[in-house]
């Protein structure tokens, strides 16, 4: 139908696609084995989609806009778009957090795992692009917008950002005390390694960027989140400085988690509602009976 019938259509095309039935063959057979996955994601069936596909979906989709429709066809009826609802509701009295600041006050960590090198006085200087220092600061930084975003978005969000760091926290602490036992060479992965959060942090650093935020000092360019970066534990200069900020880290994280848990287990047992959602089925079960407006 696309190219009457012939499966080369698009080997002479800029998208050089040989064999039409091919691709969209290989493309069904990946949708297949995605499906048998247990905890699939859409983003893990795009990945493994061949090139060649999205070649051709993009050379056959037309964007088109309302009002280049209604210069083709004329005059039309849409539906009417509305101003979006903007509600900020402080998350609260997750478990012995009252309020927002004592939320707050709760991630006021130095998440000293993803930051060694500020613990190795003697490197050499290099410049800005190179210094570990600065990559690892930056790292941080997002981290923490990252935290108030997942915060923002929903506390379930917010709890497994939370364990994803104190995970890496524990992990980083039973490194450094092999380390002081044993004295052997053990290098130490700063950087995130789940592809959940890297991507999450890549988006909280386009955000960052976008918002035209100034800082006293400059930011990097071209930094990386995700790719190993190993720091080796004999580096450190006072490795016991080290594993008390860790220590300190993973006390306080594992405080919030145990409160976020006592949340979850509220909700579960009826004892408690999430204010957030309750206040989104609110405004949607307003607006199906006051709008006159209907898009379903």
């Amino acid at each position: 139908m696309i190219k009457k019938g012939f499966d080369d259509g698009f080997k002479e095309s800029e998208i050089g696609i040989k064999s039409l039935q091919n691709i969209f063959a290989n493309a069904q057979k990946e949708y297949k084995n995605w499906q048998n996955l247990e905890n699939r994601k859409i983003k893990d069936f795009i990945q493994i989609l061949p090139q060649k596909f999205f070649d051709l979906t993009d050379a056959l989709i037309v964007a088109r806009t309302r009002k280049l429709i209604e210069n083709e066809f004329g005059a039309m009826s849409f539906p009417e778009k509305e101003i979006p609802i903007n509600e900020y509701i402080n998350p609260e009295n997750i478990g012995n957090l009252k309020t927002f600041d004592d939320i707050l006050d709760a991630i006021k960590v130095n998440l000293t795992a993803y930051r060694p090198s500020e613990y190795i006085t003697d490197e050499k200087p290099v410049s800005v692009l190179e210094d570990p220092r600065q990559r690892e600061k930056f790292l941080v930084k997002m981290m923490f917008i990252l935290l108030m975003k997942r915060l923002e978005s929903s506390w379930f969000s917010f709890k497994n950002t939370v364990e994803n760091i104190l995970t890496h926290h524990e992990k980083a602490l039973v490194k450094v005390n092999s380390y002081i036992e044993s004295q052997q060479s053990i290098d130490l992965e700063p950087d995130i390694m789940d592809k959940d959060v890297i991507e999450d942090l890549e988006q909280a650093a386009m955000d960052y960027a976008a918002a035209g935020i100034e800082e006293d000092t400059d930011l990097p360019g071209g930094l990386s989140l995700g790719k190993k970066n190993p720091v080796f534990l004999s580096a450190i200069t006072d490795i016991n400085h080290f594993k008390n900020h860790l220590e300190e880290d993973i006390a306080k994280f594992t405080i919030l988690k145990e409160n976020l848990k006592a949340y979850e287990q509220e909700l579960i047992d009826n004892k408690k509602t999430d204010n957030k959602l309750d206040k989104l089925v609110w405004h949607i079960e307003k607006k199906r009976k006051e709008r006159s407006n209907r898009k379903v």
